[in-house]
């Protein structure tokens, strides 16, 4: 009877054993990255971005444990605003925003919004682009995106409002443009009014699920495949 006991405790043991190490483990691979009291940004179960003790904006995967510098955070100064924003995190991708705007840009110095994408294996960058293209020679992009999305194979869609021009289907409201880049290159998959009595494009609605973007347009759901 004591050998039953005895061995029925040592399998308790042994489980025990090997929860706690998984867990330690699991501890172990996020306190890779960095230090506990780091100011998280974003993360997922398979990375995260954080503020370093520096200031500067970190993207680390947690399986190796490889800090990469992403560049300063957003700033807004009394002589413009600069740094990044508006984080989106999915596996190994990270998407943001990556803005110079002076207060008063000039064709030397040109406001610049632009979306990023890295690789946090690699720390490579898979696409930089600007948020669109301006007819406004003191700016380089449209201005920040309203929605920022990014697929777990890197590509990446947003919604960006063109204040500078009036929509085509309206000359009283500006254009929303949903612009992508994909495997395929970058396009403007949907381009319409502000919405005004059923017409036009959502903005704020773009989302992301299973690789498939979708946002609202004339009232109804236009959907779009990433590559």
């Amino acid at each position: 009877m004591m050998s039953v006991r005895s061995s029925r405790l040592t399998a308790v043991v042994v489980i025990l054993i090997g929860v706690f190490a998984s867990a330690a483990t699991a501890t172990h691979g996020h306190s890779r990255c960095a230090p506990i009291s780091k100011k998280t940004v974003t993360h997922d179960r398979v990375a995260e971005v954080y503020y370093a003790f520096d200031g500067e904006i970190t993207g680390c995967v947690y399986a190796l444990g490889k800090p990469y510098r992403l560049g300063p955070g957003f700033e807004a100064l009394s002589q413009g605003s600069h740094g990044l924003e508006d984080f989106v995190l999915n596996g190994i991708y990270v998407a943001y925003e990556q803005i110079h705007a002076p207060f008063e840009p000039d064709l030397i110095r040109p406001a610049s919004f632009y979306v990023v994408v890295r690789n946090l294996r690699t720390g490579n960058i898979v696409h930089r682009e600007p948020t669109g293209a301006s007819s406004d020679p003191t700016s380089i992009g449209l201005g920040s995106a309203r929605r920022l999305v990014v697929s777990k194979t890197g590509a990446v869609a947003w919604s960006v409002i063109d204040y500078r021009t009036y929509c085509h289907t309206d000359p009283t409201l500006n254009c929303v443009q949903v612009r992508v880049i994909d495997s395929r290159g970058g396009a403007v998959v949907a381009e319409a009014q502000e919405p005004s009595r059923g017409v036009g494009i959502e903005a704020n609605s773009l989302t992301l699920h299973a690789g498939v973007i979708s946002w609202e347009q004339n009232e109804a759901l236009r959907h779009f495949v990433l590559r």
